[in-house]
């Protein structure tokens, strides 16, 4: 089913780069995005990577902010802020208190701030890109429960290097303004010690709207 929506989005994406190319104007609104500050906001899908460690992976979204800075028409550079969540089984690790309870889901965060570039090939109102960098994230699990009846929250987290890989299109909505679909992959391993023993796999795949503007 993951598999599937990918594919989709995959082809979806194919379909408008055609749609582009048949469409091409390649010097509309050039000058305008060349040398500007801007910022993007986008929101999607998470689909995360398996873990044998983990049970009933869950993705549910992600999130990005950023700023941007497009040094020619065919090259930006990002800095963005991200959160990938996703719900999985509360590890057996993790034991209930006494006189108390622990939930058996738990909430498994990855937040971070990476910088990369895109190198982008203007189509007129259409503009494909293809990128990748690194980033600083936390990988933090959350095991929520109560304890005397008081709620009561067991984290467990580190922080990792970790790289991503994107691709999208970008439809200008005016000179200044764009809205378009990105997929990334992004890359994090990190071990959560005795709670869950091994190397895990943080990242995993998105599928995400995304808002860009020049300020």
């Amino acid at each position: 089913m993951r598999h599937t929506r990918w594919l989709r989005a995959a082809g979806a994406m194919l379909a408008l780069l055609g749609t582009a190319a048949a469409q091409a104007d390649p010097d509309m609104f050039a000058a305008e995005r060349t040398g500007q500050l801007g910022w993007h906001i986008g929101v999607g899908q998470f689909t995360p990577a398996g873990n044998s460690q983990l049970g009933d992976q869950e993705g549910k979204f992600d999130l990005l902010l950023g700023m941007s800075y497009r040094t020619s028409a065919n090259l930006a550079w990002d800095i963005d802020l991200l959160l990938l969540h996703q719900n999985v089984d509360t590890p057996a690790s993790i034991t209930p208190p006494l006189w108390g309870t622990v939930d058996s889901r738990s909430a498994l965060d990855v937040t971070g701030i990476a910088g990369g570039a895109r190198y982008i090939w203007p189509l007129g109102r259409w503009e494909p890109y293809l990128g990748g960098g690194l980033g600083v994230y936390e990988v933090r699990l959350n095991a929520s429960g109560q304890q005397f009846g008081i709620p009561e929250d067991l984290t467990v987290s580190s922080t990792e290097l970790g790289v991503h890989a994107l691709a999208g299109i970008d439809y200008a909505v005016s000179a200044h303004t764009t809205l378009g679909c990105e997929m990334r992959y992004v890359r994090v391993q990190t071990s959560l010690g005795s709670v869950l023993p091994g190397t895990l796999e943080a990242g995993g795949r998105t599928v995400s709207l995304v808002w860009r503007s020049t300020l």
